[in-house]
């Protein structure tokens, strides 16, 4: 006993254990949190299901105060207490958004709007210069600019979390090396003065999120896992040599450190799927694992493709096929799923990392590799039992459609850079797309050119075609709460009125339910929802 009393105390003397102060206490989910100069907090939140705010809070008072700043996200503080904050966010798929970067006091004010489609800022140290993340809507890439307008890296991949180095030599950020949204990548660092290439300093990361410097500036700090949503702090030198600093059950996302203490907000994600079989009343759970992606529904409505990510999907994530009357899911296999086949006996995946397509069967059978290029393809449908139709994006281009040999698989392009989206009319003659002016518009399969949607708001995003193809449905892109209300637009006369609401029903605080994917007559239809519910603390004696 002496001898492990004596061990104790030396592991203790070396490793301290970090000391936990819970800072917020109302149910509800957090965005992002900072330090202010004099050791306060300041962080975003929406709380019982209310409007996202921001607040202040001191460490050493379990209360808080709005800051009269609604609908905004925090994403920075400068030395001199101004926030810089993002407005107007538009939600793409998975974590990647844009909104408009915005300047307010710290003591309140009207914003003032600075700079459109920015993911991420972060102040430098003069408190006047910026580095920012910036998308590209002409062709779909991303920017990591510092100062604002001078392009340190242009990708085709989603980038996040600019970080700037204590001596401003250095810009960290987050390379998700996917154009989708999925937070898996590599910490990296890229040369401020714009002379450099980027530089990978740790990579393979299943969640990457939180990216802090350390106080010397000799190691990044950032949370992440390799296996699952349980993302844990790590530190990485400029050398590459990597340790991990503590783990968490559960895991944290690193905010910021000052003065030797840290910032985190935990995060309790479930993910899920409901909707009705063909004719159904009453909606059923067809989620699986509690991080179910909804990827299609058949065309009959009787069978729905997701995958699990996260702990529940494995590194790999895994595909699953259910029928929507509530029968337990069939695994699939690994990696992500895109579409299914008008028969329901295929479904096209790929790896969740990168990778080519394949056509996979439902039931006896052999999987094939489909696809054989370098295309990285976000959505995919069947146009017929030929072809497939697949919005994607490629180095030297921008995002636009292409066509798929289903025997060759062989690609070809459609239409234009800029332009692509992949939700079909019923007669599959046309499809939705997107252009570069981020309007949507409907594009003939037939290559006559982009016609304009009449009365459409690019505040409104196109989800499906009503079955006699005479109406759109759409969602507003800016919803990030709460049940989805669901529009109809009429493309004759460019009228749109509210149509149904969607997951009002559903149980739970912060329960939010995006839009609905319909069979093709419309009987039957499936959406995901999720809930997030967060925590914020502070943290002393992380070493």
């Amino acid at each position: 006993m002496v001898a492990l009393s004596w061990w104790v105390g030396k592991r203790s003397a070396i490793a301290p254990t970090p000391e936990y102060q819970q800072i917020t206490f109302r149910t509800g989910n957090i965005g992002n949190a900072r330090f202010t100069p004099d050791g306060s907090i300041v962080y975003a939140a929406s709380w019982e299901g209310g409007d996202k705010q921001i607040y202040t809070a001191r460490a050493d008072d379990t209360g808080s105060r709005e800051l009269g700043i609604g609908n905004a996200d925090l994403l920075s503080i400068s030395k001199n207490g101004e926030l810089a904050i993002l407005l107007n966010t538009v939600f793409f798929s998975g974590y990647a958004r844009s909104g408009t970067l915005a300047r307010v006091p710290l003591g309140g004010g009207t914003p003032r709007e600075v700079l459109d489609n920015v993911q991420d800022a972060e102040w430098a140290a003069d408190g006047e210069n910026m580095a920012v993340v910036r998308y590209v809507p002409a062709n779909n890439h991303w920017h990591l600019e510092y100062p604002v307008g001078h392009v340190l890296l242009d990708s085709i991949n989603w980038i996040g979390e600019p970080r700037i180095s204590p001596d401003g030599h250095w810009v960290a950020f987050a390379d998700h090396e996917n154009p989708g949204g999925d937070d898996e990548g590599s910490i990296a660092v890229i040369a401020s003065g714009g002379n450099g290439q980027e530089k990978k300093l740790s990579s393979g990361w299943s969640s990457v999120e939180g990216i802090v410097w350390s106080l010397g500036g000799t190691e990044i700090w950032f949370t992440a896992s390799d296996s699952g949503s349980a993302d844990n702090l790590r530190g990485v030198t400029l050398a590459g040599k990597l340790r991990t600093i503590v783990n968490v059950p559960g895991g944290m996302w690193l905010q910021d450190i000052r003065n030797g203490v840290a910032l985190t907000v935990t995060q309790r994600h479930t993910q899920g799927i409901r909707g009705t079989q063909p004719g159904g009343k009453e909606e059923h759970e067809l989620g699986w694992l509690g991080w179910s992606y909804l990827r299609d529904l058949s065309q009959d409505g009787r069978k729905v493709l997701f995958e699990e990510q996260a702990d529940g999907g494995g590194p790999n994530y895994t595909v699953f096929l259910r029928d929507t009357d509530g029968s337990p899911p069939v695994r699939i296999g690994e990696g992500e799923g895109r579409a299914i086949s008008p028969d329901n006996k295929w479904v096209i995946t790929k790896p969740n990392k990168g990778g080519p397509m394949s056509v996979v069967p439902t039931g006896a059978g052999a999987a094939r590799q489909l696809t054989h290029d370098n295309i990285r393809y976000y959505n995919v449908r069947y146009l017929d039992a030929k072809q497939l139709l697949a919005s994607g994006i490629e180095a030297g281009h921008g995002r636009r459609n292409y066509l798929i040999d289903l025997s060759t698989g062989d690609a070809k392009p459609i239409t234009p850079d800029g332009i692509a989206g992949t939700i079909l009319s019923p007669d599959g003659r046309s499809a939705v797309v997107v252009g570069p002016d981020g309007n949507s518009g409907v594009w003939p399969m037939d290559g006559s050119g982009l016609r304009p949607i009449p009365g459409f708001d690019s505040k409104y995003v196109v989800t499906g075609w009503t079955p006699d193809g005479a109406s759109l449905y759409a969602f507003y892109s800016q919803q990030h709460r709460g049940a989805a209300k669901i529009f109809l637009l009429n493309l004759a006369t460019g009228k749109m009125e509210f149509w149904k609401t969607f997951g009002a029903d559903l149980a739970g605080t912060g329960v939010n339910a995006g839009p609905p994917r319909f069979s093709s007559d419309g009987s039957a239809y499936v959406y995901n929802y999720t809930q997030v519910l967060s925590e914020a603390y502070v943290v002393k004696g992380l070493k």
